[in-house]
């Protein structure tokens, strides 16, 4: 039987959150990423560092809606319906 995967949830509120999401990931956690309550540029550098990192680490991001991310580790996939 597979494991569930692990779902973590971060709610913004600066750069720091970056390193826990990609920490997260590496551990084989799915990130959903709440960037509602920050600034829109820092939103963007939130996105960019979270981005290069899983590039680098095989994983994806996905964008849900202008404010939620989604990190996924390599293994996982992601279906829009």
């Amino acid at each position: 039987m597979q494991a569930s995967p692990t779902i973590s949830v971060i709610n913004a509120s600066g750069l720091g959150d970056a390193g826990s999401a990609i920490d997260l990931v590496r551990s084989q956690h799915v990130v959903l990423i709440n960037c509602a309550g920050i600034e829109q540029g820092l939103a963007q550098r939130l996105n960019d560092m979270i981005c290069g990192a899983l590039t680098a680490l095989g994983g994806q991001l996905h964008s849900i809606s202008p404010t939620l991310l989604l990190a996924c580790p390599t293994l996982s996939r992601v279906h829009t319906i």
